[in-house]
């Protein structure tokens, strides 16, 4: 091993720019390059959005590569691989969000292993969307974990943890932010130890394993006959982008900040608007069950308190959400 272990970095969201940033400005690693994903064309206009990491990469003049396939036979695919094996020997690889399965023939690169940070206390919430699936569910506590990356789906032993509680007030950007801090300090005090081999990975229990998919366009989509608290839990895992949505007269809608109203019963259709108070619109749902929207943000519009929105009459009593799409 050199002076300075050598790390090459997989990754592409503000989640792993972050961790990312910690371990280049501790200047105890060699970070020859990064790696993420393909620039997107994103938004009506499409323009090209950078990753969070290849800002970082660009900020702190770091070679970049952004393969559109780590695997196969294509020829992009092998020149990158071969352009890694030249940067041997490279004593980790540290892979967060990526968002693409490393395959064996890269996993096998590094002297020592391949490092997972991941958004969850495994094996629960395995796959792409932990910290959305976490609140989704209802859960009331996550946290973080480093493993080893093997070649399934973040069935890796596990290096070291750090638990956090999900709040009732938790929205989607909170409990990331707060998850990716615990991340950072979390491989910056876990690293040196791993590559002095004074920590060995623990297997991970078989029991209590649950899968995070994606999250994607159906699940932002309320569906006002579902119970109070799983349309809680889904604007919550939605907030604040991309937002969770409904329909209200013709138009897309997006829902924030809700909570639970306990008031009687009404005969109106779950998604009408009931009454309007100072604090938001109060929607019924299935029986007895009610929620006070706070904020609201109309097609085209901002995101606005709901009685702003009442008082420029963009709502009113009787006005109601619906879930067909």
């Amino acid at each position: 091993m050199s002076s300075r272990p050598k790390i090459v970095l997989f990754g592409t969201p503000e989640f792993a720019s972050l961790c990312f940033g910690a371990l280049i400005d501790s200047d105890l690693y060699e970070i020859p390059l990064i790696v993420t994903q393909p620039d997107r064309a994103v938004g009506r206009g499409l323009e090209v959005s950078f990753s969070a990491v290849k800002n970082l990469a660009l900020e702190k003049k770091i070679p970049l590569q952004q393969p559109s396939s780590l695997k196969g036979i294509k020829e992009s695919s092998q020149k990158f691989i071969e352009s890694l094996k030249s940067l041997s020997p490279i004593d980790l690889l540290i892979v967060i969000a990526y968002g693409k399965i490393i395959p064996k023939t890269i996993l096998d690169i590094p002297t020592i292993c391949a490092l997972n940070i991941h958004g969850s206390i495994l094996p629960r919430w395995r796959g792409a969307a932990p910290i959305h699936r976490a609140l989704a569910a209802g859960d009331t506590r996550t946290g973080v974990g480093i493993m080893q990356l093997e070649e399934g789906l973040d069935t890796g032993p596990i290096f070291a943890e750090s638990i956090s509680e999900i709040y009732p007030k938790d929205d989607f950007l909170s409990l990331h932010n707060r998850l990716a801090e615990q991340g950072k300090n979390l491989l910056l005090e876990t690293l040196p130890k791993i590559l002095q081999d004074s920590l060995r990975p623990v297997a991970q229990i078989t029991e209590g394993i649950t899968y995070a998919d994606k999250w994607d366009k159906s699940d932002l989509e309320i569906n006002w006959g579902e119970p109070l608290e799983i349309t809680i839990n889904q604007i919550r895992a939605s907030s604040p982008f991309p937002g969770a949505r409904a329909k209200l007269n013709g138009n897309l809608v997006k829902i924030f900040n809700v909570s639970r109203h306990t008031a009687k019963s009404s005969t109106s259709p779950s998604g009408t608007i009931v009454e309007i108070v100072e604090t938001g619109a109060i929607v019924q749902l299935n029986g007895e069950e009610r929620i006070l929207i706070a904020e609201l943000q109309l097609s085209g519009k901002k995101r606005l308190p709901v009685t702003e929105i009442a008082r420029g009459r963009g709502i009113k009593v009787g006005d109601r959400f619906e879930s067909n799409f």
